[in-house]
Parts: structure tokens; sequence; C-alpha cells
């Protein structure tokens, strides 16, 4: 008797979750629709749909086709109610945010000064950001973690963060001890992707690839509506591949020529430097002199663009996306390198994957990284936790 209670409780939960994705995809149904779509018995419908509707996921509206009688009633998710907090853990300080379920960024906060050199501090770190979080988190349905790195969603372990020193670390599983919720961890660009993909410029898209580009070059690959980790948590890795015309700077990885040595934001002030002789803190610095006019910082931009358009060419030539999505700090400068990339592009792929393929930067802009890490959350609900609480 108790593994068929167990039984029952399983089919109900399975069943609750196939209301809210459909509803999540359809807005607004029927009753009857939604027994119809999805061959269940009236009945049940009707019960779950209340215990929804009483626990506040669920409301009702008047709008249907009717054949002359009153509308019906339509039901629709209270993504408004939705929440979730994304934390998006940076090199030295970390972003955090409360979300809903339509991507609103409720509220904002930032951890700065982050000195992480172990699995145990970026746990404080998260743990201390966490706890500044708003009381209120009515419907709340958990954490969400992009951090730089390996990591293995389906575990929550984060196996190699080079920048922190850390390997094989349970982050999920010592998060969900310490506050009681669900918690996804996944790398920072396959994050940002599933916001994109979500609430972005590739919402509907199926095939598409993201380039991260900040203090380090990440990417992510989503081919038929699925954000792509690889058989070793290493799939979209853009910034490790190899030019055959580089400066021969060493990665942080070992190797020297790879495109982050040429594209980063710490790459754009260092050849600044080299063009120049003059020391600039960032690629944001060289971006406001460029913007001044200052041709040297220009140039830089230029011949970044050049670098990246090839290997998005190849990018694109591979795995043929329906779009590409720029995203991150230097993505600000898109009006100064984008020419000479797209030129690039142009020279390099075959004339119909050239223009089938789009090539924008995120619309997402700095809330890319936290809106990503909350996504994951709803991600993992819809799939998973069947509409629990």
């Amino acid at each position: 008797m108790r593994y068929e209670r167990s039984n029952k409780q399983m089919i109900k939960q399975v069943n609750r979750r196939s209301i809210l994705r459909f509803l999540w995809d359809q807005e607004k149904a029927s009753r009857a629709e939604i027994a119809r779509k999805l061959h269940l018995n009236p009945a049940t419908i009707t019960n779950l749909t209340r215990e929804l509707m009483e626990e506040g996921w669920l409301s009702e509206t008047e709008g249907g086709d009717s054949s002359g009688g009153r509308p019906p009633i339509l039901l629709k998710l209270n993504r408004k109610k939705m929440r979730m907090i994304g934390v998006d853990v940076g090199i030295h300080s970390m972003k955090f945010g409360l979300v809903d379920g339509e991507g609103e960024m409720l509220w904002s906060w930032i951890l700065n000064d982050c000195r992480i050199q172990s699995g145990d501090d970026l746990l404080s770190y998260i743990k201390e950001g966490i706890q500044m979080a708003p009381e209120d988190l009515t419907h709340f349905l958990g954490l969400g973690i992009g951090m730089h790195g390996f990591v293995d969603r389906g575990t929550g372990v984060v196996h190699i963060a080079p920048s922190f020193g850390i390997e094989d670390f349970p982050l999920r599983e010592r998060l969900e001890a310490a506050f009681g919720c669900a918690v996804v961890v996944e790398n920072d660009v396959r994050a940002m992707a599933a916001g994109e993909r979500w609430f972005g410029l590739v919402a509907g898209v199926r095939d598409f690839f993201l380039i991260n580009i900040g203090g380090g070059v990440g990417g992510a690959i989503c081919m038929n509506g699925r954000i792509q980790s690889g058989g070793h948590h290493m799939a979209g890795e853009i910034g490790h591949l190899t030019l055959s015309a580089h400066d021969g700077v060493r990665c942080s990885c070992g190797k020297a020529g790879c495109l982050e040595t040429e594209i980063s934001s710490k790459a754009l002030a260092r050849k600044y430097q080299t063009r120049t002789g003059q020391s600039c803190a960032d690629g944001k610095a060289v971006y406001e002199l460029a913007v001044e006019g200052d041709p040297d910082a220009r140039a830089v931009f230029t011949e970044m663009g050049e670098k990246m358009g090839w290997s998005l060419a190849n990018v694109i030539q591979l795995l043929n996306p329906e779009r590409v999505i720029v995203a991150g700090g230097v993505s600000h400068a898109w009006d100064l390198f984008a020419p000479a990339m797209m030129a690039v592009i142009k020279e390099a792929c075959v004339p119909r994957i050239y223009q089938k393929t789009k090539v924008a930067p995120t619309a997402l802009r700095g809330k890319a990284g936290v809106l990503g890490a909350a996504t994951l959350v709803i991600e993992d609900w819809m799939d998973v936790r069947g509409g629990e609480e």
C-alpha cells in the first residue's frame, strides 16, 4: 500500500507539472482544452487546477471562444508571483537578483571585494549575499548559480574553477543544506544562454550560439532547443580556440594563441599599451578612448573584430546556428568591432549560411548573468520539481 500511495503521488506531481508547462507555453487555456491536450480525465484536471489555484500558481480569466453562451473560463499561470534568486559569480564580485517568472528583475544587489580561494570561500560569499535578499519570498522556487569553469549541472559539482583554485566542490549540495531550497549550478555562459533563450533575443529560437566577452571569453551552444554541455561539461569553449596569428601570450589554460588572449578586456588593454606605450586599466578604458576618437584605440577594436570574426565564422560554418548573440561587458563596444567582424564572417562563410545567420549584441546587457542564473531555476522547476514550492 505504501508503494501504491507513492506511485499515486508521483503521478499527481507529473500531472501538475504537465499543466504548468502547458500553461507556460499556451499562456491561457480552458480546463476542457487542458484535459484534451494532455489526455487527462476532466475530473483530474478540475481537482489539480483547484489545488494550483489555492496555492497561487494559477488564476482564472474570461476571454475564450464562445459558441453563443457565456465565454469559457480560462486559466493562466501567475508568472509574476514566481520568485527566483540568480547569482552571477564573478572573479572579484558577485551579482545577485530577485527575478520573477516574466524575467523582470525585481531587486538587485552586489557583493564586492570577494577573495575566493577555495570552495568554502565561494560558499561563504554566496551565503552572505543571499542573507541580503528581501524577506518576502512568497512562491520562492530556489537559487540559480552561474559561475566560470567546468560545472556539472546534473550533480551541481564545480569540477574545475581555475580562477578560484576549486576542484570537485559539491556546491549545490552545500547550498541546499544551508538554505533548504532547490539550487541549480551551471557554467556562467550556459546560464546566460538559458536566460537569452527564455527572455532575450532568441526566445523561440532552437539553434543559436552565445559568446561572452569580458575578463575572459566563453561560449554556449543551443541545439534543437537544448543548451549543450558536452561529454565533459566543456562544450562551447570558444575562448580557447587557437588562432594562427597571435601575440604569443600564454592563456590561463597554458596555451598560447587562445582567442581569450586576443579579444578579452585585459587583452584590449594590453594591445593598446603595445601600440602606444600608454597603460589602460581594462577594455572599458580603451573603449572610452575610442569613443573620443583615439585612432590607436579604434584600431585595437578593429583588430579585435577581425580575430573574433574568424573564430565565429568557424562556429557558424560548423554548427549552422540561426542566431549568434554577443554578450559581456565588451559587447558594449559593438559599433567599434562589429563592422570588421561581420566583414570577416561574410568572407569566410558560405554565402547562404552567412545570409541566414543573424549576429547581434544581447538585449539583456548587464543583467544577462543574473537573469540567466535565475532562469535555471525555472527550467528545473518546470522539468523536475513538478510545481512544488
